[in-house]
């Protein structure tokens, strides 16, 4: 109840469209990435652990979990997510997205460059 609650809490208050709000959420579920992001960012494992390459959540809003549950869309990012989680784990890359992971002190960026 408390994840639902804090969900729904966030997601009101990036739509606020007055002013315009950043988070950055880290967060072990896919589902959950996909319910409130705009862009999901893969931690991939190291040593050392870097992120990945920025995935869109190309989505319309407000969006609930039971909704997500049926969407096309959606299913096809939540496919793109775990490829991307499993493919490192293996050890491997995705073919074809020539993606090398960034040392991870060259990922530390002023907020103004990640927009």
């Amino acid at each position: 109840m408390t994840r639902d609650a804090l969900q729904q809490d966030l997601a009101q208050l990036c739509a606020g469209r007055e002013r315009p709000v950043t988070t950055v959420m880290i967060t072990n579920s896919v589902e959950e990435a996909i319910l409130l992001s705009d862009r999901i960012v893969p931690i991939i494992p190291g040593p050392p652990a870097t992120l990945g390459t920025p995935i869109p959540v190309e989505l319309s809003r407000p969006r609930s979990l039971a909704q997500l549950a049926h969407d096309e869309q959606a299913t096809l990012v939540r496919a793109h997510v775990i490829s991307t989680l499993t493919a490192f784990v293996r050890g491997r890359t995705l073919s074809g997205t020539g993606h090398t992971p960034a040392p991870a002190t060259s990922l530390v960026k002023p907020a103004e460059e990640i927009r």
